[in-house]
């Protein structure tokens, strides 16, 4: 049976949101980016979206400006060598070692995705000598054509691959296949789930995440139409050996309007979607499950810090990043608004110490950058006063949650962090097309740039 989907009421409501602003969107990275010329060959049925109306009103006075938080300067060390980056890739350097996702386990031990330029199909790598060196341990999967690998390393013994072929196919497959590996990546073993029936243009894998060692979860997308990226999410409880259906079009049970950023489960149980509207929904794409993604619900997240009526005011558009929890109690989401007559974007870091029960917000002290916690104190920003890195980056700590932050050094780069303790840390540094593996070892004061290799 194929659905129709309602587009004259659809552009009726898009024509109507976009005739009272200019959409600004926030910088929200992770934010499913689909190709704009991809042509929706399929009917998608008509989301069932819940009324966002139902957000409390905030008995605070709103600010018409947020206010942001003190930062406290230490004087920056001079890097040694310098953190700036090599030349641009395809400038002047045709060959070497590309890491696009790091994540270490120790001082010495570690995981990561990249490539071997010129090829482009991405591999798993491993390394034992805190990442100057790195060894192939790329599951069997059969030969693709821009291979791109969706991986997650949980701790040193166990990690799960899906790959990609980019840009995506032009048909649903008739299966997809995940690895996983519990002894280090020296065995593979998949587990294929069948795709018959499912409804899409594509089927490409976005995220894959566990929890714990049995729970995890896997985003796909499935085509985009207007202001809507259409999703399928399969769930697994034993380690990936098998996965089922918790999300799709024609379940209904979330809505496909928006763009996804991600998905992340607290527990077997208890999970969260997020996404940016951009404007054209008002309020805060942000639902929850508590019976394992059967049923969802809108968070209803205060006003932020600052700007109370975020949520609530036609001018603002506001997005969340993927939530993260750092165990069953602890987490953190952030996200961006964009006050559209003012021309200005605001971000904060929410942090619950219940589940998710209640959440309190702090303003980050720049509007864009990358960021990263290693737990629900400790964490650190690579702060942008622009969606890029050309005006420069201020790189920030914190210690109790986002509360305040300390300005530790600058850099002329932005990119992924992965920090095993509060010194030591591994940046995907990015700049421009410039690419580069950076390391820290006194917490962000200075920096070591690392030539990978692969002997």
């Amino acid at each position: 049976m194929k659905f129709k989907l309602n587009r004259i009421v659809l552009l009726a409501v898009l024509a109507a949101a976009l005739a009272g602003c200019n959409l600004v969107g926030g910088d929200t990275p992770g934010t499913v980016v689909l190709p704009p010329t991809q042509a929706v060959g399929f009917a998608f049925p008509t989301a069932v979206t819940p009324a966002q109306t139902a957000l409390p009103a905030t008995p605070l006075t709103p600010a018409s400006t947020p206010t942001f938080p003190a930062v406290i300067t230490a004087t920056p060390k001079p890097t040694t060598p310098s953190a700036t980056l090599p030349p641009a890739v395809g400038a002047t350097q045709q060959t070497g070692l590309k890491l696009t996702n790091i994540k270490m386990n120790d001082l010495s031990s570690g995981w990561a995705v990249g490539h071997i330029l010129p090829a482009t199909d991405e591999l798993i790598l491993r390394t034992s000598d805190s990442g100057k060196n790195w060894k192939k341990i790329t599951p069997p999967e059969p030969a693709l054509s821009g291979k791109k690998a969706v991986a997650h390393f949980l701790d040193a013994s166990r990690a799960w691959v899906i790959y990609a072929t980019q840009p995506p196919t032009s048909a649903i497959p008739s299966q997809f296949t995940v690895w996983r590996t519990i002894d280090g990546g020296s065995s593979w073993k998949s587990a294929s789930t069948n795709l018959t029936g499912l409804i899409g243009d594509y089927f490409t894998a976005n995220q894959i995440a566990f929890s714990d060692a049995n729970n995890g979860w896997l985003l796909a997308i499935l085509g985009n139409g207007m202001n809507h990226t259409y999703i399928a999410v399969y769930k697994t409880a034993d380690g990936g050996a098998s996965w089922n259906q918790i999300i799709s079009p024609d379940k209904n049970n979330v809505s496909m309007a928006c763009s996804k950023s991600g998905v992340w489960f607290r527990d077997a149980n208890h999970g969260y979607i997020a996404g940016n509207c951009y404007g054209v929904v008002k309020g805060l794409y942000l639902y929850s499950t508590a019976d394992g993604g059967t049923t969802w619900k809108l968070v209803n997240l205060p006003g932020p810090a600052g700007l109370a009526d975020a949520y609530t005011k036609d001018s603002v558009a506001c997005g969340a990043d993927t939530p993260h929890f750092f165990d069953t109690q602890k987490g953190s989401v952030v996200v961006s608004c964009s006050d559209m007559n003012a021309n200005k974007t605001y971000r904060w870091v929410y942090q619950t110490q219940d589940g998710g029960t209640s959440w309190n917000s702090a303003a980050l002290p720049r509007n864009f950058g990358g960021y990263t916690f290693l737990n629900s104190d400790t964490g650190w920003y690579l702060g942008q006063t622009a969606a890029d890195a050309t005006n420069g980056v201020n790189v920030y700590t914190t210690s109790d949650g986002g509360k305040n932050w300390k300005q530790v050094s600058t850099t002329n780069w932005g990119g992924e962090m992965n920090y095993i303790d509060a010194k030591n840390g591994w940046i995907i540094a990015r700049s421009g097309s410039e690419l580069a593996l950076v390391r820290t070892s006194d917490g962000g004061l200075t920096y070591q740039l690392i030539t990978p290799l692969v002997p």
